[in-house]
């Protein structure tokens, strides 16, 4: 089996949550599997490497990456006695799955915490792609925090990149000049953390702990636990009992967790996001119920109302409170 990596693992970040992943099947398969990971670009390169494995007697292949989706299709297509798996993806087959993290759930316990213990009330957000799931997140993150801090803003910059550590620095500081007083960075570094520590403000994160970075600065981390997930596809595949699906998965799963939670957090912060956690694994509480507005003013979604996972894919507005737009594709 092959994991597909299009940046460098580093020791933070998406990446390195998927590797942890890989490396969670080692320990608990053994000798049972043969794993190895490459590192290459989506797109022209990404369809060679994995016909390549394919062809050369590999069974299973995880690409980590929506723009692994497009290629890994056509090698899926061509190749049907292995198995395909693909990150936050949309297209299945016969022997082509999906996997997704809800990292909204993440987001929403992160901004939870930023609402309360921001002292500005505003909120730097470092945004990566204009794609759902990004979309997601910071309207995620500003429900939390307006969930206890009814006046709270987010102030967000759109980056278009998934890691570009040197403007990531830069619209922290930014961000930090213009008002806020936390962080929190989509990116896949721990850079958000490292410029809060600098400057004496907050910070939230995502993916993996960052506390090293900024052991004063980071408040929290919503991580991404993919060991559990890596391990039960793997052994299905093994047993010939895989079936392809589309799975997307958060804190019921364990998939997402939170982490890393600061000491000079007050104990009713702490007591909050852990309700808010717990009954995001019974089901009990879905971010994204109603009444919630967007941007302009218009209801979106009414009282009592909770979005639909199919509403939620498709997401292409923000809601109120959020000071930027989402730019055009």
């Amino acid at each position: 089996m092959a994991f597909l990596y299009d940046n460098p693992i580093g020791d933070v970040g998406w990446v390195r949550q998927h590797e942890m992943g890989r490396l969670a099947i080692e320990k608990a398969l053994g000798d049972k599997v043969k794993t190895k990971y490459v590192q290459v670009p989506t797109g022209a390169d990404s369809e060679r490497v994995m016909r390549s494995l394919a062809q050369s007697g590999t069974k299973l292949i995880y690409g980590v990456s929506f723009g692994y989706m497009n290629p890994m299709a056509k090698v899926a297509a061509q190749f049907p006695g292995t198995t395909f798996m693909n990150a936050q993806g949309f297209m299945t087959s016969k022997n082509m799955g999906v996997y997704s993290a809800r990292v909204y759930e993440g987001f929403y316990m992160n901004g939870v915490i930023a609402g309360k213990m921001s002292k500005t009330g505003t909120v730097g957000y470092i945004a990566s792609m204009p794609v759902p799931e990004v979309v997601q997140g910071v309207n995620a993150f500003m429900l939390g925090m307006r969930s206890v801090n009814p006046k709270a803003t987010v102030k967000i910059v759109w980056l278009n990149t998934w890691y570009d550590p040197g403007r990531e620095r830069e619209a922290a500081n930014a961000l930090l000049s213009d008002g806020a007083d936390v962080l929190t960075s989509v990116l896949s570094s721990p850079v958000a953390v490292q410029v809060a520590e600098e400057r004496g403000a907050y910070a939230v994160a995502w993916q993996s702990d960052m506390s090293k970075y900024g052991p004063r600065a980071q408040l929290s981390c919503a991580l991404l636990d993919w060991s559990n997930p890596y391990t039960q596809i793997t052994k299905a595949v093994a047993a010939g009992t895989w079936k392809s699906s589309n799975d997307w998965l958060g804190v019921r799963e364990g998939v997402i967790r939170m982490v890393g939670l600061s000491a000079s957090l007050p104990s009713d912060v702490r007591q909050l996001v852990t309700h808010i956690e717990s009954d995001m694994k019974s089901g009990s509480f879905k971010p994204f119920t109603g009444p919630i507005v967007d941007q302009d003013g218009k209801q979106r979604v009414a009282a009592g109302v909770s979005m639909s996972d199919d509403e939620l894919r498709k997401i292409d507005w923000l809601v109120a409170g959020i000071q930027g737009r989402i730019p055009a594709n």
